[in-house]
């Protein structure tokens, strides 16, 4: 019952937002097979992208506090 409230297998999700499992399995066979379909040199350099346009750490975590805190900490010790 849980799969089939998942995987939309009721008579009232005709048509929604739900996902059978044969279209479930294409999408995620066809993700799989895009991403080893790349050579490997440019999936590091995907990679390496996608670490460099994150956030800081502190920033992610915490939001602008600990930026304010330093700038403000930097401009009482001047």
């Amino acid at each position: 019952m849980f799969i089939s409230i998942i995987f939309g297998h009721t008579e009232k999700s005709k048509g929604g937002a739900f996902l059978t499992v044969n279209d479930y399995v294409k999408f995620i066979t066809q993700t799989f097979v895009q991403h080893y379909d790349k050579s490997p040199h440019e999936r590091k350099t995907m990679k390496k992208q996608r670490k460099n346009e994150k956030p800081p750490f502190l920033f992610r975590w915490f939001g602008i506090v600990p930026y304010a805190l330093m700038f403000f900490l930097k401009k009482n010790k001047k």
